[in-house]
């Protein structure tokens, strides 16, 4: 395949964006969204330069059917219904902008800029400096300390399911990382690292405790699960030093996990008691002649009532959904539990959310980039130090992120978008520089060489 050159001019915007937007975005929308704007430009600029290989692109394709998607779909629903008009435009607004545009984005900028994997590193840790650095700011220390000796929440300046989300993912990619600094060769440098991230674990553990969120403790526990697993894996597979470095992170996760569950464990299940009845009832929900109208009155018992609602909306248009609009008007037009009367929040399911207004031919491009970015990480897993803690952080990100949106509807925030475009763009670039450009292999094998070695 022959070469298309990138100029250094290029790539050093293409570098000073996706790294701006990695960093700027948890602190403020508009420097992200700035960043964001130069990305879109330098994708438009990779789409003109490189269209004719984008028959090989399938995320290009994606990404298109979807926002062509949205807006026909946008579209339809405010003509059948005029008076929703504008609230479908200004969903078509808010869809176009997440999902597979945003990731695309951050594809193309990292493929430009070089997705070696000094950069798919520096980006990663140039997003947690960030979500590090808004957490602390503004942080009470006093109220924060209430918050995770009692069953008080402490309100950070976004929303707690947000922040929670925000700390499991830096959890998560902290733990990952946690192997291969093991094994820097100046002793000085291994103990720096190993103290700044025992440093900042600690601090996003406190804050997830503090947002008393559910939902991100069980997305936090199953995607460390998989993580484990996966690390086992790794080992029984690996070399001898790699096996003694996956081992050697792996003990120090779970003594980190040890000390936050000693410390917090009777916080943690004060958390779960409170709607210990109805989380039991709900298990048992299929298998027993109870229904959702028995389970009570409490968050989950809602969620419960919400998710029953959304699938009866889904069941009457599974193929297309009711339009861009926040589903939330549909409430007021279909029949609803007693209890969800009155009541103006959202659905708390991101599936409920994606399959109420799309249906299925809107969920699936979703889905398309999911899978691409899961083999992509998957094929990091074997390739050793940095790129296998790469596989193994966008992995457990994407299990986490399953997990999590079963109880939260945020796919089209901000704070949200950055965050998942990130993760999966990060393994994704990698394989759409090399169908793009053209670039040798051993030329970008040698330089992660010599960057890991």
């Amino acid at each position: 395949m022959q070469t298309i050159n990138v100029s250094e001019g290029q790539r050093l915007v293409a570098l000073v964006s996706v790294y701006a937007f990695a960093f700027l975005s948890p602190w403020t929308i508009t420097g992200g969204q700035i960043a964001q704007v130069f990305l879109f430009a330098i994708a438009i600029g990779v789409a003109w330069k490189c269209r004719g290989r984008l028959k090989y692109e399938p995320l290009l394709w994606i990404t298109l059917f979807f926002v062509t998607y949205v807006v026909l779909r946008g579209w339809a629903a405010a003509h059948v219904r005029p008076d929703m008009a504008e609230a479908q435009w200004t969903g078509v607004w808010d869809w176009i902008r997440a999902g597979p545009l945003a990731i695309l984005i951050v594809v193309y900028g990292l493929a430009v800029a070089g997705p070696h994997i000094r950069n798919m590193v520096g980006i990663l840790a140039a997003n947690a400096f960030g979500t590090l650095g808004n957490l602390v700011r503004g942080f009470s220390t006093e109220e924060v300390i209430e918050a995770v000796t009692s069953n008080k929440r402490y309100f950070f300046e976004e929303m707690h399911s947000i922040i929670a989300l925000q700390c499991v993912a830096m959890i998560l990619l902290i733990s990952a990382f946690v192997p291969p600094l093991i094994r820097c060769r100046s002793a000085r440098t291994r103990y720096v690292w190993i103290l700044a991230c025992a440093v900042a674990l600690a601090i996003f553990s406190i804050a997830l405790v503090a947002t008393k969120s559910r939902s991100g403790w069980v997305a936090l526990a199953v995607a460390l699960a998989l993580m484990g697993a996966l690390v086992l894996w790794i080992h029984w597979r690996g070399t001898g030093d790699q096996r003694k470095s996956i081992l050697s992170g792996a003990v120090a996760v779970v003594v980190g996990f040890a000390i936050v569950m000693i410390a917090f464990g009777e916080q943690i299940e004060n958390r779960f008691e409170d709607e210990a009845d109805s989380i039991e009832k709900l298990v048992s929900l299929p298998f027993s002649a109870m229904e959702v109208g028995d389970l009570g009155y409490g968050s989950v018992a809602t969620r419960a009532r919400y998710w029953e609602f959304a699938a009866r909306l889904f069941h009457q248009q599974p193929l297309f959904g009711y339009g861009a609009a926040d589903p939330g008007y549909l409430r007021n037009e279909h029949p609803i539990a007693p209890q969800l009367e009155g009541r103006t929040d959202n659905f708390h399911s991101s599936y409920s959310q994606l399959f109420v207004s799309f249906g299925v031919v809107g969920a699936l491009p979703w889905g398309a980039f999911l899978l691409l970015a899961i083999v992509a990480a998957s094929k990091l897993l074997s390739a050793g130090s940095f790129r296998t803690s790469t596989g193994l952080y966008v992995l457990a990100f994407i299990v986490m992120f399953a997990v999590w949106g079963i109880a939260n509807q945020r796919l089209h925030r901000f704070d949200l978008i950055q965050l998942y475009a990130i993760a999966l763009g990060v393994p994704l670039a990698r394989v759409c520089a090399h169908q793009l450009f053209g670039r040798p292999k051993l030329k970008r094998q040698e330089v992660e060489d010599n960057i890991d070695g």
